[in-house]
């Protein structure tokens, strides 16, 4: 795809998501759909701006929660043969695995809730669209950043 290309699907994109902001009364702005999610470049990926945009901008930020999932499972069910995750759970304290727990619980909560909105309701999915964006901002972030950290530290000192 060339820049103009480009350019114009981000154009639609802007276009149809303003419509669409107005009309499901969504709160939050593309640009920080697009920082917490890469909205953009999930689009651009994709080549067009969906018929059913809200449907895809809720299912790109479900994409992001679930990205995490095989990382929460693995380290609260760490298998022998995984020396990584095996390695950070028995560093991490309480906190960090009490947060795991409830970082995969979230993750599975979204999921599932997508699962049941599905295609049916732009307006369901709309609300959807701010409600993931609250959750990633308040919750999600905050508690799997002090857990990369930890994780990083444990390899950085050996």
């Amino acid at each position: 795809m060339n820049k103009q290309e480009k350019k114009e699907i981000l154009e639609e994109l802007e276009s149809e998501f303003r419509k669409a902001k107005q009309k499901y009364k969504i709160k939050t702005e593309l640009e920080e759909l697009d920082k917490l999610f890469g909205i953009k470049d999930k689009i651009l990926r994709d080549g067009f701006v969906s018929a059913h945009l809200i449907r895809r901008i809720a299912y790109a930020e479900v994409e992001l929660f679930m990205s995490w999932f095989n990382e929460f499972n693995s380290w609260l069910f760490p298998t022998g043969f995984d020396f990584v995750h095996g390695t950070e759970i028995k560093k991490f304290d309480e906190k960090d695995k009490k947060n795991i727990s409830e970082l995969f619980g979230m993750t599975a909560r979204v999921n599932r809730k997508i699962s049941v909105l599905g295609e049916h309701d732009d307006a369901e999915n709309a609300k959807l669209i701010d409600e993931l964006v609250d959750t990633a901002k308040k919750e999600f972030w905050p508690k799997l950043n002090p857990i990369l950290k930890k994780a990083q530290k444990i390899w950085e000192e050996g």
